[in-house]
């Protein structure tokens, strides 16, 4: 089946519009074809013999065309060209709209340039992700530090049971602090680069005092471990809504062992 247009025969059956995906899409220039023909378009008013030398398609194809150089059966045989290319340019975005979905990436337009990463995390989102992991590793050393402190530290008559749970509890903390550092240089990211560096990112605060009871240790480790199971739960928010879907898997990870440490503590100190 063919439709007459004045001077344009589309064939439906090889149109490029009709083929499969992948032909549509190496079809671009036939689109821009569609859009460009030569054509007597309306004239301007108060100027009758000034004719454009372009085709613009939405003054033409409209129902409604003015003062238009096109004749009523023209326009008339122009609808189904008309409907035929909308369903085109349809079809096109559509299709481009699921390719740019599957990629699983976020694209972000800079100057004209695509702006994505190696692991297709723009280069904004690693900034930011990077930026809580970068927060986060300060905490984890800073609580490590503590726990270690504390379970050096620490005294009475529970001395054993309480320096073997912290000396456990701190290598857990302390095997993050890989994970987390090495995830940030994953995507693109850089992390912690000396002491300095982390005290001027923790947001934990130390303990340097001396002679600081048992009680008083346990229920400032828990306290620490709830605080950096709100702070994970902050940087998996970030995570999520970047599409980061490693680093979110990551996180929660994390958050179930500082909920265990936290119980482990609270179980403890609602005791003594």
């Amino acid at each position: 089946m063919s439709t007459r247009f004045p001077e344009v025969e589309i064939n439906v059956a090889t149109d490029p519009f009709t083929q499969p995906l992948e032909a549509k899409l190496s079809h671009l220039e036939v689109l821009h074809f569609y859009d460009t023909r030569d054509a007597l378009p309306a004239r301007k008013p108060g100027d009758p013999s000034e004719n454009l030398t372009c085709w613009p398609l939405r003054n033409i194809l409209k129902p409604s065309t003015g003062n238009s150089s096109t004749t009523s059966v023209e326009q008339q045989g122009g609808g189904p060209y008309r409907d035929f290319l909308e369903d085109s340019h349809g079809r096109l975005h559509a299709a481009l709209e699921v390719i740019k979905t599957r990629t699983g990436a976020k694209t972000m337009i800079n100057n004209g340039r695509t702006n994505l990463t190696a692991t297709g995390v723009s280069s904004d989102a690693v900034m930011e992700i990077s930026d809580a992991l970068r927060e986060l590793l300060a905490d984890v050393f800073t609580l490590y530090m503590k726990t270690k402190s504390f379970h050096w530290h620490m005294t009475g008559r529970h001395f054993r049971d309480y320096h073997l749970l912290l000396d456990e509890q701190a290598d857990q903390i302390f095997a993050l602090t890989d994970e987390i550092a090495e995830r940030a240089r994953k995507i693109g990211g850089s992390t912690l680069r000396s002491i300095g560096d982390i005290s001027r990112h923790q947001r934990l605060n130390d303990n340097d005092h001396d002679n600081v009871a048992p009680q008083k240790m346990l229920s400032e480790l828990r306290d620490d471990n709830s605080q950096l199971i709100e702070f994970l739960r902050r940087a998996h928010e970030i995570c999520g809504r970047h599409g980061d879907v490693a680093t979110t898997s990551l996180i929660e990870v994390w958050i179930d062992q500082a909920e265990r440490r936290a119980w482990f503590l609270t179980e403890i100190v609602n005791e003594v």
